[in-house]
């Protein structure tokens, strides 16, 4: 089984499942706003490689361990209490 993942994510950048247990970093980040001239503060925490990919700053502080399962396909996180 190993090998067969490993083909597969040598071959097509494919991702082994992930664990029920497993847990994900989240961050909360800011990001530069060029049009108003200031750093915007999202409500939401990502993955590091999602706040990399828009362009944001990771605030190393607020790093939270949560489930894979309470993110959204963009790797979006928004805390329970910012749901309401």
């Amino acid at each position: 089984m190993k090998k067969a993942w490993r083909y597969l994510r040598e071959t097509f950048s494919v991702a082994p499942p992930i664990s029920e247990h497993a847990m994900i970093t989240v961050y909360n980040f800011r990001r530069w706003n060029f049009n108003d001239d200031v750093y915007e503060y999202p409500i939401l925490k990502s993955t590091a490689a999602r706040i990399a990919r828009i362009d944001g700053e990771i605030l190393p502080d607020t790093a939270e361990l949560v489930s894979p399962k309470t993110l959204d396909h963009q790797e979006r996180y928004i805390e329970p209490r910012a749901r309401l």
